[in-house]
């Protein structure tokens, strides 16, 4: 299952595989897994009973570890121009779609290429994508679409009813 964290860009991965599973031995922290459209790194199991379950996060080390120990500073310029300036010389790059071109200055003491995306992310009120496998940073100031559907508790909602059922139940 793929948890997806739309505002910030993180996103989870989670899976299960039965203990008589031909891989289960060879499967550890730290090692990575790749899906379709994106890649991850596990980091927690969890030994079950009957299976061994995983949780993965979205694989960003490159982005962790471009350390900015004297700090980072960007004045008057745009979030592209400061995720670009954030992430130059780590593989990855940065696609901007219906982005604002408002102009603000961010400055960071000692931190990293990741944080100085989330901060950006606040600042001009934007919203990010990761794409691991093919290492894009998509910029956007809204990431989903509207699909014109929505909920709501006033409309053609005339009771609320809730059922139990405990026939087939056995104890012991």
């Amino acid at each position: 299952m793929i948890t997806d964290k739309l505002k910030n860009g993180s996103s989870t991965l989670s899976f299960s595989l039965y203990k008589n599973h031909p891989f289960i031995d060879d499967i550890q922290e730290e090692f990575y897994v790749e899906t379709i459209e994106n890649r991850y790194v596990i980091k927690n199991t969890n030994d079950q009973q009957t299976v061994k379950r995983y949780m993965c996060v979205l694989n960003l080390e490159s982005l962790e570890s471009k350390l900015w120990i004297d700090g980072f500073s960007n004045v008057e310029a745009t979030a592209d121009a400061t995720v670009r300036l954030a992430i130059a010389g780590t593989g990855w790059s940065v696609e901007s779609r219906s982005l604002t071109t408002k102009k603000r200055t961010l400055r960071l003491d000692s931190t990293n290429a990741y944080e100085i995306i989330t901060k950006a992310l606040t600042k001009w009120d934007i919203e990010v994508l990761f794409n691991a496998k093919d290492r894009v940073i998509t910029l956007s100031d809204s990431v989903g679409e509207d699909k014109g559907v929505y909920f709501t508790d006033e409309l053609n909602l005339s009771t609320i009813n809730i059922e139990g059922d405990s026939t087939d139940f056995a104890t012991r």
